[in-house]
């Protein structure tokens, strides 16, 4: 089966698009509801919470690098082919 370049585009268009808004909501959650999830994640993890504020600033900035590296550098490459 052979996927056409703008079938690709669209399918990394669409990746690009829900994952910004999982990195959204993400961020949301952790500004709105800082103290609850502390709570929680430092009961899931058996550690205390000073350090979880840099492990959350850690994973939205991974993660934000990760969508621009798989789905928006591609995504503009192939737009600029098509």
């Amino acid at each position: 089966m052979m996927l056409d370049l703008a079938t690709v585009t669209s399918f990394l268009g669409w990746c690009a698009a829900i994952n910004i808004a999982v990195l959204i909501c993400a961020a949301f959650i952790v500004m709105v509801f800082n103290s609850q999830i502390k709570v929680i994640h430092s009961r899931l993890m058996a550690t205390n919470t000073t350090g979880l504020n840099m492990l959350y600033f850690n994973f939205l900035a991974n993660y934000k690098v990760l969508i621009l590296m798989f789905n928006l550098v591609p995504y503009f490459a192939l737009r600029m082919l098509a």
